[in-house]
């Protein structure tokens, strides 16, 4: 719990091309509680069609300070002579809004959640609002009586287009709901934005007479001839089947390995699943682990995996993928503009397209879904002046909404991620004075507000040929042919994303037993897959694990889940 997602994982696709090469390596654990809303949610993406923008107040004439802190991510560019605390962001917030933000301190990414737990442990004042993406320092703080209930706050100052959209994501409230209160506004991720699908080298499949594999049967074959069969016409027995990275997890949002689990059931390792008689359970420790881990072991036998897996991460296994030594790629559906897009340096004539999951024995798929919030904005216990917050939030949804009134219907600066051209705007690089930079990285949760679904279902439509009618999405056309085919399939596939069941504030368990936990998964698992112990000690992990903390936390998880279920 409580990781920031990575840089390069966007929270929504917006800008991707322009974070190719700036890296931050994390990810979080938030999820989703019904299948019900799961598909209200998923029929209509937008969620708010036919309400009308909030409109904006003029600024007052004395304008209001907020304070707050900023986390200076690695993606976070400038120009114009902006920096992280006076720039496009804190100058429109003024004169639109009537905020002044007042800045107590910057800090690295390193360095931020240090300094605020700091604060906490010192006992000194909160800033009045602030992001954060570690659900337990949220959790500590609102034991601690440090947060603002924003539950009316909400209720009567939140745009009808706010509390729509957050009234079809309940869930999302979770991590910060005790009481019934709500201690903080969760941001919402895009919905779909990590979950996995199959990467391949189209020319390596064509080459060989080999068509996509459907089905794990189909794809095993593929690996053999990839490993067999000189994909890469070098002469040299130098290829593997796919590239993947065990070091850190098996789930990666790049080079992901989880999603074999979701061939044999719906379990999805390190996150809780919903058995038929309503409990949760761990996703670890259910049967169908253990057959996938006996599948990992087949393949690392017949030399379909590097052998140096286990000492690597989901990127490094993308260098593998760019250097040519594997062809199949497991990742986010971006995967194929970063990292995959540098293997056309070593291999111009690489053609790489995005499929869905192979399907199962019993034609299963299942795959980890994204979780619905990647963050918290919170709030000073003293705080008094969400009316202007919410409006201000409400205002820098516009772009993604775009309706005709919204005042950042076109981006969010002029001049920075787009630029008027006889009156329409243009998000072409070239016209931009001084080249485009990520001005959504300045605002207080350090991306853009985001409406689960939404931008996956546009890609998936403008692939099948929709014309583009507002100005998001003609932004988002501009994402590139790869892009579009990759969320075209990624967007098919959303009945098999399984979202994590547990949305909470780690238990007091999770605290003490979790890293201890974790390793032995990670080991057990590794040891499984690389056949220094037999799959059979699945069985012996599993009662370790239970008598370990593990049947504790399960405990306190239920308990959980019957104090936020409605049914």
């Amino acid at each position: 719990m409580g990781k920031r997602l990575p840089e390069r994982s966007p929270q929504s696709f917006s800008g991707v091309k322009g974070r190719r090469r700036r890296f931050c390596l994390a990810c979080m654990l938030v999820v989703s509680l019904s299948a019900c809303t799961d598909e209200g949610n998923r029929a209509d993406p937008a969620g708010t069609s036919g309400l009308p923008a909030r409109q904006t107040p003029a600024a007052e004439s004395t304008p209001i300070t907020i304070t707050t802190v900023e986390e200076i991510v690695p993606s976070m560019a400038f120009k114009n002579g902006d920096t992280p605390t006076n720039n496009w962001h804190t100058r429109w917030a003024k004169e639109k809004h009537g905020i002044d933000f007042k800045y107590l301190w910057t800090a690295n990414s390193n360095a931020y959640l240090t300094k605020l737990r700091l604060s906490l442990t010192a006992n000194e004042p909160l800033p009045d609002a602030f992001f954060v993406y570690d659900f337990q320092l949220a959790g500590d703080l609102m034991d601690a009586g440090k947060l603002l209930d924003i539950s009316e706050a909400f209720e009567r100052y939140a745009s009808p287009r706010l509390q729509e959209l957050y009234a079809r994501n309940p869930e999302a409230w979770y991590p910060v709901t005790r009481d019934g209160k709500k201690y903080g506004l969760p941001v919402l991720s895009a919905g779909d934005v990590q979950d996995t699908i199959l990467f391949i080298r189209q020319d390596w499949l064509d080459k060989l007479k080999l068509d996509a594999p459907e089905t794990l049967e189909e794809f095993e074959r593929v690996m053999d001839a990839f490993v067999r069969r000189d994909p890469d016409g070098n002469g040299l027995d130098d290829t593997i089947g796919m590239s993947v990275g065990i070091k850190d997890s098996l789930f990666s949002i790049a080079g992901d390995a989880s999603w074999l689990f979701g061939a044999y059931g719906d379990a999805i390792p390190e996150q809780w699943i919903k058995l038929s008689d309503g409990e949760l359970s761990y996703g670890s420790i259910q049967p169908n682990a253990r057959q996938a881990l006996a599948k990992y072991a087949e393949w690392m036998r017949k030399g379909y995996l590097d052998p140096e897996i286990a000492l690597m991460d989901g990127y490094q296994a993308a260098e593998a993928f760019n250097a040519g030594k594997s062809g199949i790629y497991f990742g986010a559906f971006w995967s194929i503009d970063w990292p995959l897009g540098e293997v056309g340096r070593n291999a111009p004539e690489a053609i790489v397209k995005a499929y869905p999951l192979p399907k199962g024995p019993d034609g299963q798929t299942a795959r980890r879904g994204t979780p619905l919030s990647i963050g918290l904005l919170l709030f000073n216990e003293d705080f008094e002046h969400m009316e202007a917050l919410l409006d201000y939030y409400d205002a820098l949804y516009g772009f993604v909404f775009s309706e005709p009134s919204d005042e950042l219907k076109y981006g969010f600066a002029e001049g920075y991620d787009y630029v008027l051209v006889d009156g329409e705007p243009s998000y072409d690089d070239a016209r931009i004075p001084g080249g485009k930079i990520e001005a959504k990285k300045s605002i207080l949760t350090n991306d853009e507000p985001n409406i689960p679904y939404k931008q996956t279902k546009i890609f998936y439509e403008l692939y099948h040929g929709k014309k583009p009618e507002s100005h998001y999405e003609k932004y988002l056309l501009g994402s590139g042919s790869g892009i579009l085919q990759a969320g075209a399939v990624n967007y098919g596939m959303m009945d098999a994303s399984i979202r994590d069941h547990f949305a909470g504030i780690p238990t007091p368990t999770m605290r003490d037993r979790n890293e201890y936990l974790r390793k032995l998964e990670k080991g057990a698992f590794t040891s499984m897959i690389y056949g220094d112990q037999p799959v059979e000690s699945f069985d012996d992990f599993v009662r370790k694990w239970k008598l370990s903390g593990g049947d504790e936390i399960t405990k306190e998880v239920n308990e959980w889940f019957r104090s936020v279920r409605s049914d």
